[in-house]
């Protein structure tokens, strides 16, 4: 008899335990990006964060953070709106969180004007739902390599590569015109207060299989890469390179000169030009009169 009771209820309690059974697998999750976001500095970026199942995050509680802040609070969004006296001052003004998205679940971050100290982890928390993530941000600032030219004691011709402001620290190469890499010499790297690099190196040359040469600084963890290719002419030597790479610019800038001088020459010719007012055509006394002919001048009658 107690076997085929509880059998029964068993069966009896079979619909209800089915019925349950989703609501305890329907969870609400926070789910972030798992591979970290990548933004340059001074640019906008998003740390996306969604609820799943989705649904409205309006009226709740959410809170961005970040370990090592004090206060450590980026963002504090409470009864619909953010909660200033909370919130880091380094993060004032430059935090939003979207209504519109917050309806819909979506409860990621925007961050504008990225500084190179925003790099690092942010923690989402929803409190109210027992639900917390985090996503990586990774943040980089590039610039131009400049390339300049010299000479070294023994009479070679050495170019000097630098670029300024980069974050993190960069990789420097040179290349020839095929894509070789080529040594360098002299490698140099420097931390500026603010956090950002710069980075030099020279390259001699010496021997003229090829001429163009390319400085290429490039970062990994930002998937960034900027270059700047430097062309000699071929008949280039150590004793005339200054002479063979100035004069084409020297010639281009001595053209511009001569056409704007002639420009301004021919546009004072034209305003100076002979103009005759309209009043003189009523008044034709004003023009130079002829002598009179003397048979005029003993006319019978005349006065």
């Amino acid at each position: 008899m107690k076997c085929s009771s509880v059998a029964a209820l068993l069966i009896t309690s079979l619909p209800w335990i089915f019925l349950l059974l989703p609501s305890f697998g329907a969870q609400t999750k926070l789910i972030c990006p798992e591979q970290p976001i990548k933004s340059l500095a001074g640019d906008d970026v998003i740390l996306t964060c969604q609820l799943h199942p989705s649904m409205s995050a309006s009226s709740e509680t959410v809170v961005w953070t970040k370990p090592g802040l004090d206060p450590k609070y980026v963002y504090f969004h409470k009864n619909g709106k953010l909660r200033k006296d909370n919130q880091n001052p380094s993060y004032s003004g430059r935090t939003r969180l979207s209504e519109k998205d917050l309806v819909d679940g979506k409860v990621s971050l925007e961050i504008r004007s990225v500084k190179i100290s925003d790099e690092g982890e942010y923690w989402c928390i929803l409190e109210s739902m027992q639900t917390e993530a985090s996503v990586q941000l990774s943040v980089g600032a590039v610039s131009e390599p400049f390339i300049g030219i010299s000479q070294n004691n023994s009479g070679d011709v050495a170019l000097q590569c630098r670029c300024e402001g980069w974050y993190p620290e960069p990789e420097l190469m040179w290349l020839d015109g095929e894509g070789n890499p080529l040594p360098a010499e002299n490698k140099d790297t420097f931390r500026h207060p603010d956090g950002l690099f710069s980075v030099s190196s020279r390259l001699t040359v010496t021997q003229r299989n090829s001429h163009s040469f390319t400085c290429r600084v490039c970062q990994e963890k930002i998937n960034k890469t900027r270059e700047t290719t430097f062309y000699l002419p071929a008949n280039c030597s150590s004793q005339n390179c200054h002479y063979c790479i100035w004069c084409p610019f020297v010639s281009f800038i001595v053209v511009i000169i001569s056409i704007i001088v002639t420009y301004k020459l021919t546009k004072n010719v034209k305003g100076s030009s002979f103009k005759v007012d309209s009043k003189d055509f009523n008044h034709p006394k004003s023009f130079i009169e002829l002598p009179k002919s003397e048979s005029e001048s003993f006319m019978p009658g005349v006065v």
